[in-house]
């Protein structure tokens, strides 16, 4: 048996799965499921779903790994669950990976289903509290990281972030939002890391040297991340695979744009990525930090809250099989 789908608007499904054609029933008059039994049907058939394939738009074509809303979900489900937050990575206590930093803060917190502020009714809260007593070249930070999946073959990576800073961000030095792409078969970190300094300028990461490299976009006014309001922000980045030449033999991070309430602002830079750390899984992903510079010794706390947060990694291919259901 061949089983028609049953109407051309029906979305089509591809979130872990190869693309499957859809083409409504009523161009061949007969209800669903179709039964066809002739050879000529069946060849008729196959030519008419083989260009369907070939003329689908990209999109169609793409695979990909969503997670939205993913302020609501329960911080440290991972690694007890395939996808979810880990615990709270901070200097010496974070499995192998550092946030960076050079003294751990004296407390952190995540709490999911805050009524206020939000924007849907549960918006996540997280908060960060330095050591009085650090010395003028201390930084405590603290990284709240998101598995979202696995796919190596991802290229596009979207990550929107809906963000409220508390009035003490400005204890802050900067604010982290990423997105990554970690590959155990290709021994790579793809770590698109952007950076909001405040006051200064926005920022993309280095992965060959471990270094911050400044955009022409500053990190004020109208493309920073205000006190006591909602800014959404919404990072675009892609990769091409096995494309060495032009990052010194890694792949290439390029940094497409940051879009910021609505206005697209081109980055269009290219950063090299890195080696994967020994021991590191395969997975994609994306991630929040705040950093707490030397305030004069003081304990100081920093928090924001964030809320319909959201990941697509997408893999852009060309079919490469067209599934038709044959019983």
């Amino acid at each position: 048996m061949i089983t028609v789908a049953d109407g051309a608007a029906r979305a089509l499904e591809t979130r872990h799965q190869k693309p499957r054609l859809i083409f409504p029933a009523a161009l061949f008059d007969v209800p669903t499921p179709l039964r066809l039994r002739s050879p000529a049907c069946l060849f008729f058939l196959s030519f008419f779903v083989l260009l369907g394939g070939l003329f689908q738009p990209p999109s169609l074509w793409a695979q990909t790994v969503t997670q939205n809303n993913i302020d609501d979900d329960t911080p440290g489900a991972w690694p007890a669950h395939s996808t979810g937050w880990k615990a709270v990575c901070i200097i010496g206590e974070c499995g192998g990976g550092t946030p960076g930093g050079t003294v751990a803060p004296t407390s952190t917190s995540q709490t999911i289903d805050n009524a206020t502020p939000s924007l849907d009714g549960e918006s996540m809260f997280l908060s960060l509290t330095s050591p009085s007593g650090m010395a003028s070249t201390d930084n405590a930070e603290a990284l709240w990281t998101y598995i979202a999946g696995v796919d190596e073959n991802a290229t596009n990576f979207q990550t929107t972030v809906h963000i409220y800073p508390g009035a003490n961000i400005v204890s802050a030095n900067a604010v982290e939002m990423d997105h990554f792409s970690f590959s155990t078969s290709r021994n790579e970190e793809i770590m698109m890391a952007h950076e909001c300094v405040l006051g200064h300028f926005w920022q993309v990461w280095n992965g060959q040297t471990a270094n911050w490299v400044n955009t022409t976009l500053a990190c004020s006014g109208a493309t920073s991340l205000p006190a006591s309001t909602w800014t959404e922000v919404v990072f675009n980045d892609h990769i091409v695979p096995g494309d060495l030449t032009d990052c010194s033999g890694f792949t290439c991070m390029h940094f497409d744009s940051i879009t910021i309430n609505g206005t697209v602002y081109p980055i269009n830079m290219s950063e090299p990525a890195q080696v994967l750390p020994a021991g590191w899984a395969s997975g994609v992903g994306m991630q929040l930090q705040m950093d707490i510079p030397y305030n004069g010794g003081s304990a100081e706390t920093v928090t924001a809250n964030v809320d319909e947060v959201s990941f697509v990694a997408t893999e852009y291919a060309p079919p490469t099989g067209l599934q038709v259901t044959v019983q």
